[in-house]
């Protein structure tokens, strides 16, 4: 089963969106997670996004980390957005 989440974005938040994970990190006592990989997201859900803009992903099963959404690409009748950890969060 796939993990769904929520984005933060400023004010606004997208909730219930299907998250693949491709890769996941955590580093001993720190609160945020690594996270990578792709979120499925509507058009209009799309049009919110900036690319290279510091978000917060929280995933539902508690784990949360700062993303930075780096492309945009078709998928079926949908859109992924490609995340990876914010860089301005690397350790």
């Amino acid at each position: 089963m796939q993990p769904h989440g929520e984005l933060l974005i400023g004010g606004e938040t997208l909730h219930r969106l299907m998250v693949e994970l491709e890769k996941v990190d955590h580093e001993g006592e720190a609160c945020d997670w690594l996270l990578s990989g792709r979120l499925h997201v509507s058009s209009e859900q799309a049009a919110g996004l900036e690319l290279h803009r510091h978000y917060l992903l929280q995933l539902d099963d508690g784990r949360a980390g700062p993303i930075a959404v780096t492309r945009v690409e078709p998928h079926n009748d949908k859109l992924l957005a490609i995340f990876r950890p914010d860089p301005r969060n690397a350790r």
